[in-house]
């Protein structure tokens, strides 16, 4: 499949599984940034081992504390 879209830097919540994790994937091959959020640190730091590209920041929070999204936005 050829890229449909110009590079731009997406930000996705629940990356570390169901669609946020394939999203992230299909994101990546299309040569896109992305910034994976999630709660589950562990998780993430698989997906970064099968993504395998520096396209792909994940970052841990929880949403649910601004401090946490705060932070993460900020990155």
């Amino acid at each position: 499949m050829g890229t449909i879209m110009n590079q731009r830097t997406w930000i996705i919540t629940g990356a570390a599984g169901g669609i946020g994790r394939c999203l992230v994937k299909y994101l990546v091959k299309q040569n896109q940034l992305v910034f994976g959020l999630d709660i589950n640190g562990q998780e993430l730091s698989i997906l970064q081992d099968e993504v395998q590209s520096v396209l792909f920041r994940p970052i841990t929070c929880n949403l649910g504390y601004q401090s946490q999204l705060d932070a993460a936005i900020s990155t």
